[in-house]
């Protein structure tokens, strides 16, 4: 592939098919840095469509993955995303929001929900395709990367790629100079502040929460800000916790507790908080939400019941007390809720009860 001088100009073309895709991934992978580069030259404006599209978003990947000038990358392919124009708003529109207005948050949005192109948030998120576990400081990854199929894992593994060193070829040496952790950090330095932002804005919240796509994307960057950056103080994932709690409210009279998607995030986060060594911002703001109506609220539905025996089980000795003692005072509501159909949360919550 490599000895092939144009298929790197060609790029944007091939990746029109499955096959081709495939094959500019490899030269992504095995290519020389120059090769790299012409291909970032060709996507230059074509970023999102390509992301979005069946099959190229594969080789956008695999590029990004494997490309150490992590400046170019920012410029041929993120500056699309993160630095587009404003839209215009339209005087006769008074409904229109103040989020419509910016467009690279609606970029950002748009991907976060889209099956294909949230993968490139999925990437940066969990720091590569196959980024080890670190060695033990709470910033682990996810080595099987549960958003990648099969076939997706076979285009973007080994991460990063190795080839026999020309000088030994007993020996394997990856075609990446960069160190995966520090070529991820450099990259994630421009997504991070605009996501977070994205997380304050409720509208935008509340499709992130209800969408499984999403969902998936908001958990990652709960992970990232808590168990994969070793100095984080923990403002931003408090931030964003907040945010969740507040969204799981009523709007317009919808709670989000009975939500199939909505619900397994916080159960899910409340779990992970639980069995990582980490702090604890979503119990300890689900705690200062709903102190004193945790039953009554929280626990106003089945599933919501399942969410709030996860708070319960929190490694925060303090709140785990706190919580123990309301719970035993809402014994017999959660009892006369067991009358009925649909009721495996709070019989599973009441055997949680001390006695």
């Amino acid at each position: 592939l490599t000895a092939n001088p144009t298929l790197g100009d060609n790029a944007l073309q091939l990746i029109a098919t499955r096959s081709g895709s495939r094959a500019v991934a490899y030269l992504a992978a095995y290519g020389t840095a120059k090769d790299r580069k012409k291909m970032l030259k060709s996507f230059k404006g074509y970023s999102v469509s390509s992301l979005e599209h069946v099959h190229a978003y594969l080789a956008v990947l695999r590029l990004v993955d494997c490309t150490d000038d992590t400046v170019t990358v920012g410029k041929m392919l993120f500056q699309e995303i993160l630095m587009a124009p404003p839209v215009a708003k339209d005087d006769e529109d008074d409904d229109m929001e103040v989020d419509d207005v910016s467009q690279p948050q609606k970029l950002l949005l748009k991907m976060a929900l889209h099956e294909r192109a949230s993968k490139l948030l999925l990437l940066l998120l969990t720091n590569g395709a196959s980024a080890p576990s670190n060695d033990g400081n709470n910033t682990k990854s996810t080595t099987t990367k549960s958003f990648l199929d099969p076939y997706e894992r076979s285009v973007l593994t080994p991460s990063p790629p190795t080839i026999p060193d020309p000088t030994d070829p007993t020996l394997l040496v990856p075609t990446c100079k960069k160190l995966p952790a520090l070529k991820y950090q450099e990259l994630n330095h421009g997504f991070l502040p605009p996501l977070l932002e994205l997380t304050q804005r409720p509208s935008h919240l509340r499709q992130l929460l209800t969408q499984r796509v999403g969902s998936r994307v908001l958990m990652e960057l709960l992970m990232y800000h808590t168990t994969r950056v070793a100095d984080s103080d923990g403002e931003a994932a408090t931030q964003i916790c907040q945010a969740v709690v507040t969204a799981m409210d009523s709007e317009k009279g919808e709670s989000l507790w009975e939500h199939p998607v909505a619900h397994v995030l916080v159960k899910n986060w409340l779990k992970t908080e639980s069995e990582h060594d980490c702090a604890s911002p979503m119990a300890t703001a689900l705690y200062q939400a709903y102190k004193g109506k945790l039953v009554s609220q929280m626990a106003q539905t089945n599933r919501g019941a399942f969410c709030l025996l996860a708070l319960a089980s929190t490694t925060d000795a303090k709140l785990t007390k706190s919580i123990a003692a309301e719970l035993k005072k809402g014994r017999k509501e959660l009892t006369k809720k067991c009358d009925g159909t649909h009721t495996k949360g709070y019989e599973a919550l009441l055997e949680a009860i001390p006695k």
